[in-house]
């Protein structure tokens, strides 16, 4: 879960600024969430960004899916990335998510939680016959 607080003055920051998640780990790798209330400085108008970073890691092919909660924490809106291998960078969409619908999950303490799944692929080796 990435709770982003002081919701209604982080959507303040200037284009280009990010709020980074603290650190977790997934398949042995250190990951952290860069979310850009008022986007990345090549995102559209009206969109927040949202990047998944990945430390240390040397061709690690992963997704991750992100789901804005609502208030209740039942599902408001959800999106899935594509397969993307890292390489000690960052992936994620310029264009992510209408900011509208981010403030739509806003809940009463000024908080906006995202529930984010990462998954990390591991593939296997098969000889075929």
């Amino acid at each position: 879960m990435f709770k982003i607080e002081k919701f209604s003055v982080q959507k303040l920051n200037t284009k280009g600024r990010y709020i980074q998640s603290a650190t977790f780990s997934v398949g042995g790798q250190d990951w952290n969430l860069m979310y850009y209330p008022n986007g990345h400085n090549q995102a559209k108008k009206g969109y927040a960004s949202l990047y998944l970073a990945g430390y240390k890691t040397n061709n690690v092919a992963a997704y991750w899916t992100c789901t804005v909660l609502n208030k209740k924490g039942k599902e408001l809106w959800k999106r899935e990335s594509s397969i993307f291998t890292f390489n000690g960078n960052s992936w994620g969409y310029h264009d992510y998510v209408y900011k509208s619908v981010l403030e739509s999950g806003v809940r009463k303490d000024d908080c906006l939680v995202l529930k984010i799944t990462v998954t990390v692929v591991k593939e296997s080796l098969q000889k075929c016959v």
